[in-house]
């Protein structure tokens, strides 16, 4: 008998366990309805999402035209007035464009630091300077159409990603992090319960007593936890491909998501060491709670790299070695100790 014939049994037996189960087939029906639940979550935190036109825009200056187009939800004299509405919460976004000629016209918008109202309006914007774009041109007696260029207080062109969207953001940036992460927590749940089940139905003597090693047993139940991350993780990603949602570097996000499951059962097998199942698995818990918000610090941070890498943006190959480094050498560590914790028993 080998770690391989305990990863084959700890499979089978976790198969059988209901809660288990349960939670795997709630993340593949998350996966699995993607698309129906970004609309639903972004509906849910701004009911007026899904309806047209919904930006309130107050617009500063003498400009008819792009007033006929934009329909303000109200006018202003002066940009310090604007402001007033707009920190309110009166309006939405600001357009500024202080005196409307018929040969070039530099706009200027302001808008809110809240993401969801922030690209309602900058879809909305888009539109209608687009169609002021046009009415100018065709006032003009100008043929053609030249699309819109975005420059930063610099006056650097800016390259803007079409389509980017609400839900594009809550994808990316929560979505697939979220199901990195969950699939981590099953995979380090798992590893507690299948050790805490050999301690304490004194199984692990018995396995002591034949040619099986400590670090063997240990390495099983690891391989069986990480086997769960490395089959679902490759299910889940084929089941949001399924609803439309483009994953630049599947891969690498299985790669990612392993290095971050083996981190989560790293952290399992130091909570394993405080006896029974019950207060391992509290442990672990308040472990994984505390070590979750460092996770979206940064984009350097893994829920920014696997967004990074989910939606083919750019980033370091260093960034995933670090952390599949660090991973493996806590992994390591974690076996070690309870490998010697179960021996000493």
């Amino acid at each position: 008998m080998s770690w391989l014939n305990v990863m084959v049994k700890d499979i089978r037996s976790a198969l059988k366990e209901k809660t288990f189960v349960s939670i795997v087939l709630l993340q593949l029906f998350v996966a699995g309805l993607a698309s129906i639940i970004t609309i639903g979550m972004l509906v849910l935190y701004n009911p007026t999402f899904l309806a047209a036109n919904q930006a309130k825009v107050g617009l500063v200056g003498d400009a008819p035209v792009l007033a006929s187009v934009l329909k303000p939800e109200k006018k202003y004299g002066s940009l310090d007035e604007a402001f007033e509405d707009f920190y309110a919460g009166r309006i939405d976004a600001i357009v500024l464009l202080p005196e409307e000629n018929s040969s070039e016209n530099f706009v200027t918008v302001y808008l809110p630091k809240e993401e969801v109202v922030a690209i309602v309006a900058t879809s909305y914007l888009r539109e209608k300077l687009m169609e002021y774009e046009a009415k100018l041109r065709s006032m003009n007696g100008i043929p053609g159409k030249i699309p819109i260029k975005v420059f930063s207080p610099e006056m650097k062109e800016v390259e803007e990603p079409n389509g980017i969207s609400a839900s594009f953001k809550f994808i990316y940036m929560v979505l697939i992090p979220l199901l990195v992460i969950t699939t981590a927590l099953s995979a380090g749940g798992l590893f507690i319960d299948l050790i805490s089940e050999e301690v304490e139905s004194k199984t692990a003597h018995v396995l002591l007593s034949t040619p099986l090693r400590a670090w063997e047993i240990v390495m099983g139940k690891v391989a069986a936890a990480l086997s769960l991350s490395a089959l679902l993780t490759p299910v889940w990603i084929l089941l949001l491909m399924i609803n439309g949602i483009d994953i630049a570097r599947p891969i690498l996000v299985l790669v990612i998501t392993l290095s971050i499951s083996s981190l989560f059962v790293a952290v399992a097998c130091f909570s394993s060491l405080s006896g029974d199942r019950e207060r391992a698995q509290l442990i672990f818990s308040l472990t994984i709670v505390s070590l979750l918000p460092l996770f979206y610090i940064s984009p350097f941070m893994p829920s920014g790299l696997i967004a990074r890498v989910s939606a083919g943006s750019y980033f370091l190959p260093v960034e995933i070695s670090l952390y599949a480094a660090v991973s493996a050498a806590s992994l390591l560590l974690g076996v070690k100790i309870l490998e010697k914790r179960i021996r000493d028993q």
